[in-house]
């Protein structure tokens, strides 16, 4: 049966037998969950407790591969931009994988979500830092620094592009040391977002798109 009312120390259990007490109500109707089984801490939405599409992603595991636990200093919050991002490359790597994504893995520190929400809150920290800024769309990068065919997403490996960077390098890739697939009008579209984003970019991404660029120079 599903519940028409919520109330602060309320317990539910869903018709998967997931049982909860519901710890806080904030203003925007949204609540903070305990999970018995768990322990995990969670908010989630009034929607989703009077529906009972209540998950616990510390032990049902998004793609049967990625976990997060939640305390009360530091519930799990599923729509946050770094949760959209983790199950996204969950999604493309465990989910119904296209083509490109055959044989990419997400690394084994990154199937907790909390590793990954540390990693990329910190890459994305010199974005947010300046309110002008919110509107920038992000995207998770694995193959800037890739000059061998990278197929793993991970710290090493991965950074966190504006999504104008990310569409101009599409389809470009490294082979025998050279790139491919930059052509002129890219590389002009390239250094014009290079400019455009600089100071927000770290040092080592913008090292690896220069030195893109200068390849392509040294081969004309």
């Amino acid at each position: 049966m599903k519940p028409k009312h919520i109330n602060v120390g309320d317990r539910f259990v869903t018709p998967k037998h997931l049982a909860y007490i519901v710890l806080a109500r904030f203003d925007d109707n949204r609540y903070l969950i305990q999970f018995d089984e768990s322990g995990s801490v969670q908010q989630v939405t009034s929607f989703a407790i009077t529906h009972s599409n209540i998950r616990d992603y510390s032990m049902d595991k998004y793609k049967g591969v990625g976990f997060a636990f939640g305390t009360l200093e530091d519930p799990v919050i599923t729509r946050t931009d770094a949760f959209k991002q983790w199950t996204s490359i969950l999604q493309r790597c465990y989910g119904n994988r296209r083509k490109a994504y055959c044989n990419v893995c997400v690394n084994i520190q990154w199937l907790d979500f909390r590793k990954f929400e540390t990693w990329y809150n910190n890459e994305v920290k010199p974005y947010r830092d300046n309110p002008e800024n919110k509107n920038i769309v992000f995207v998770i990068d694995k193959d800037l620094f890739s000059e061998s065919g990278n197929r793993e997403y991970s710290e090493s490996n991965c950074c966190v592009l504006p999504q104008p960077i990310n569409s101009a390098l599409k389809n470009v890739r490294w082979l025998n040391g050279r790139v491919l697939g930059l052509t002129n009008a890219k590389v002009k579209t390239l250094r014009n977002l290079i400019s455009q984003y600089k100071p927000l970019l770290s040092p080592r991404v913008v090292n690896q798109l220069e030195k893109i660029i200068t390849n392509i120079n040294n081969q004309q």
